[in-house]
């Protein structure tokens, strides 16, 4: 609960700005690259050496898990699909309708384990125990899972909606999910979902660092705990994503302001936090 109140009072300093689409994948990806430690750095570049070519650096290993469901853009080596770990992408804890506080949560999807918090800990598990040539696929899904969890809505949803899937809206020609998927596309104007080029995905991660530099935040860049991740987001889903929307509408400027900035510094933290997890994964050994 302090650390919520502790986010909650910095959301309300922010300044405009965004979030998870193959865009916003790859922007975590290569903030938290840039605050590895050489022995990360070296430990990281080894095992996603195993991964198929065109998918072994940060920038690009990050929305890989995506393309395992869905198929890789057109410009990218073509893969297997593997949707055995569709599930990790997520978790939903529930909201109901008028809920207007966070906390207490019902807690009972956890006991499933096909979620994105067991996700991250059978990846941690696979990447450090498993077979050398599987590691580079599991180095992936946490980066991926880990920028995940930091999308409200990837930890929760209200009523069935899918975490916000179900919600149509005016005028986007989108749903409330995908909105806030495609924040930092859609702020920083870049080209499709996953169009950008490395280039620019590059000047992005930087804009975004500057708008919420670590030291700004770095009592909850220090929480490396993906539950509490999760726990955040969710808070979020309730106060930020559902609040003040209504289905079938197009979003009101009040909103649009909330979301981008909202989104922007999650992404910002998710990237922060990815290189303090990799950092402490890696000095284990």
């Amino acid at each position: 609960m302090r650390r919520w109140a502790i986010l909650a009072a910095a959301m309300l300093m922010a300044t405009p700005a965004l979030a998870w689409d193959t865009n916003t994948h790859k922007v975590i990806g290569v903030i938290a690259y840039r605050h590895l430690t050489l022995q990360a750095r070296t430990w990281c570049d080894r095992i996603l050496a195993s991964n198929p070519r065109g998918y072994r650096d940060f920038l690009n290993a990050a929305p890989y898990p995506d393309y395992l469901k869905h198929g890789p853009p057109k410009d990218k080596p073509r893969i297997k699909l593997m949707r055995r770990f569709n599930g990790w992408h997520f978790i939903d804890y529930p909201i109901r309708i008028n809920q207007s506080t966070a906390f207490p949560y019902d807690t009972s999807v956890e006991k499933n384990g096909n979620n994105a918090l067991f996700g991250i800990s059978e990846s941690v598990r696979q990447v450090t125990s498993g077979p050398a040539d599987t590691r580079g696929l599991y180095l992936s899904m946490i980066l991926h899972v880990v920028g995940d969890v930091h999308q409200p809505l990837h930890c929760a949803e209200r009523e069935g909606d899918k975490g916000g899937n179900d919600v149509a809206l005016r005028g986007a020609l989108q749903n409330l999910h995908s909105l806030w998927d495609g924040a930092i596309t859609a702020k920083y104007r870049l080209k499709g979902k996953n169009r950008a080029t490395d280039a620019r995905i590059e000047t992005v991660a930087q804009e975004v660092e500057a708008a919420f530099p670590l030291d700004s935040m770095r009592e909850e860049v220090a929480e490396l705990d993906p539950h509490a991740w999760a726990e955040e987001s969710y808070a979020l889903a309730v106060d930020s994503a559902y609040d003040g929307l209504t289905p079938q509408t197009k979003p009101t400027p009040a909103y649009q302001q909330r979301w981008t900035a909202v989104a922007e510094r999650r992404v910002a933290l998710a990237g922060y936090r990815l290189a303090g997890f990799l950092n402490r994964l890696a000095a284990r050994g």
